[in-house]
């Protein structure tokens, strides 16, 4: 007697890019507001808009998640 299991591959994972577009604007717009108290404004109002920009770039569809984390955090 033969035993025979179906192997499920599980599909890749993929970021809700409307969500981290969202979440990255309203970074930007706390980065806007405080960027004036800061030493260097320009400096905190770039690193604001940045992730905004990375993630409006890459939003593709079927874009591997590895991708926004690589821009992000390297």
């Amino acid at each position: 007697m033969a035993v025979t299991t179906a192997i499920q591959t599980s599909e890749p994972i993929y970021f809700d890019f409307a969500l981290l577009r969202k979440a990255f604007l309203y970074f930007a717009g706390a980065m806007t507001v405080m960027a004036p108290f800061s030493r260097d404004p320009l400096v905190v109002l770039a690193c604001g808009i940045v992730p905004w920009i990375l993630v409006f770039l890459v939003d593709r569809p079927r874009m591997p998640a590895i991708v926004v984390d690589y821009l992000l955090f390297v």
